[in-house]
């Protein structure tokens, strides 16, 4: 659950980076684009792996009925 607390975290910190690199556009400078495209490539990584990392045990684990 934590794993996914976690997720959901990134997942609005991309979504205000996709913000920032659309005001970046809209202002036309191309370096704050390639500085926000360049963060948000991060943070897509950073999510990546963490749901890499998640714990598969629950799905996987064998059903012992109620």
């Amino acid at each position: 659950m934590k794993n996914k607390e976690l997720a959901l975290n990134k997942l609005d910190s991309i979504k205000d980076a996709i913000l920032n690199v659309k005001s970046s556009s809209y202002r036309g400078n191309l370096s704050d684009i390639a500085e926000a495209l360049s963060r948000l490539d991060v943070k897509v990584e950073e999510l990546e792996n963490l749901i890499s990392i998640e714990d598969e045990s629950f799905s996987n684990r064998p059903y012992r009925g109620i």
